[in-house]
């Protein structure tokens, strides 16, 4: 609990608010709206200026590499829409102060709180061939001392190549050590690394990602979309897709937290492949909580085991409101660990006897897989339970207000609309 808190009060400093206020954030009394962001430095790829200082659009820098070699902790970097390539050497990256928010998807005009939706592109497929070999080892570098989170938001990570061994090989997109960082409406796709933590490897700190994609990351160890070893995990309103990891935790490896501090809400998982734990697996000594999430069209390589979730020896799975269903290659959920199982949908009989709230049914699911739609007449529709609702870590819904039950499904659609939350990661309208 004082780990939760902890984040809470360190996001709301951030936010602008005063230390009595970012107490109280973390406290049952909501919080005061936060402060309108100071000065940001601009980065526009097609800038014109001569000697540029960043402050304005049209006094922009014209690399984002500029930008971060003048921002310190707190600054603001907005950046318009363009390709941005950390160097012309596999060992360049974007090394982002800790502390710094930098935001992409602007168009240069357009207001610091308000882009445009423009896609701003952090690449590092350096040689421009479209092919990994050649690509930056990590396309995005944060070091810090767990002081001011650092955010990411509206931007793309993509073709990073972590090659070699030990720390070199993990964390092809991002590689992140010993800090708090946010990652808010980004994706992180195409990476290759020879260890762990393909998409994203965070080790020692905290991780929090919001309404992002992380999808087509491969990694020859664990955690080929996100490989987290710390104590605070969350991924609200997220798609892990198409990951694959040769070992452990095809979407997401996570270790190190306990249930409260490792939340997965509102998430869907799909095409996601490992030896074990395709979707999820949690490491040892660790607890995670799944909520309202949807593990359908994953499968395991020959011999694997849990394509839904694996826990390791020692950890434990609280699972709640979420369906696991048409996956195939191995049994939901295994492991040497623990699962507590409540109203959710596994499409293995065995979980009815675990507890009656559990259901072995054909969810009836509507549209593309790409989707986690249900069908308005699926039975579990209103079958879930309103009391398992995380709460909104992340802030979904903007009011900085950070316990109240999660207000929206994965399709930005109210959480509950009948008075019931359906189990699965989105409401039937």
């Amino acid at each position: 609990m004082l780990t939760r808190q902890r984040h809470l009060i360190a996001t709301a400093l951030f936010a602008g608010l005063s230390t009595s206020a970012a107490f109280a954030a973390a406290m049952p009394t909501p919080p005061p709206e936060a402060a309108a962001i100071p000065n940001p430095y601009y980065v526009d790829p097609n800038s014109t200026a001569v000697n540029p200082l960043g402050r304005s659009w049209a006094d922009a820098f014209p690399t984002l590499q500029q930008a971060l070699a003048v921002a310190n902790s707190s600054d603001w970097i907005v950046v318009a829409e363009g390709d941005y390539f950390p160097g012309t050497s596999t060992t360049n990256t974007f090394l982002i102060p800790e502390g710094v928010f930098l935001r992409g998807g602007f168009v240069p005009g357009d207001l610091p709180t308000q882009p445009t939706g423009a896609d701003t592109i952090l690449s590092g497929d350096i040689d421009g061939d479209g092919l990994p070999a050649g690509n930056s080892q990590h396309v995005v570098t944060i070091v810090g001392g767990f002081g001011t989170p650092t955010v990411l938001q509206d931007v793309t990570v993509k073709q990073g190549n972590a090659i070699g061994t030990g720390n070199a090989a993990n964390g092809a997109g991002l590689h992140v050590q010993n800090t708090n960082l946010w990652l808010l409406d980004c994706v992180i796709s195409d990476h290759n690394a020879d260890n762990h933590g393909a998409g994203i490897y965070a080790a020692r700190g905290e991780l929090h990602l919001s309404r992002c994609d992380v999808a087509n990351n491969k990694a020859d160890g664990k955690g080929a979309g996100v490989y987290c070893d710390g104590p605070v995990f969350d991924a609200y309103n997220c798609k892990i897709g198409s990951n694959i990891a040769v070992t452990r935790g095809g979407g997401v490896f996570v270790k190190g937290g306990d249930a409260e501090d490792v939340q997965f809400m509102n998430c869907y998982f799909l095409f996601n492949r490992a030896d074990k734990g395709s979707c999820v697996l949690v490491g040892s000594g660790s607890e995670a909580t799944i909520t309202n999430c949807t593990m359908r069209g994953n499968d395991v390589f020959a011999g694997g085991q849990g394509v839904g979730v694996f826990a390791a020896a020692g950890a434990s799975a609280l699972i709640d409101n979420t369906i696991i269903w048409e996956n195939s290659g191995a049994l939901p959920l295994e492991g040497n660990g623990s699962f507590r199982v409540r109203y959710s949908d596994i499409e293995d009989a065995a979980w009815l006897a675990h507890s009656a709230t559990n259901f072995f049914v054909d969810p009836v699911f509507v549209g593309s897989v790409n989707n986690c739609d249900l069908d308005p007449l699926s039975p579990l529709k209103d079958q879930g339970d309103n009391g398992r609702i995380a709460l909104d870590n992340v802030d979904l819904d903007g009011d900085v207000i950070y316990n109240e039950p999660t207000p929206v499904d994965i399709e930005e659609n109210d959480r509950v609309i009948d008075g019931t939350v359906e189990v699965g990661a989105c409401e039937i309208l």
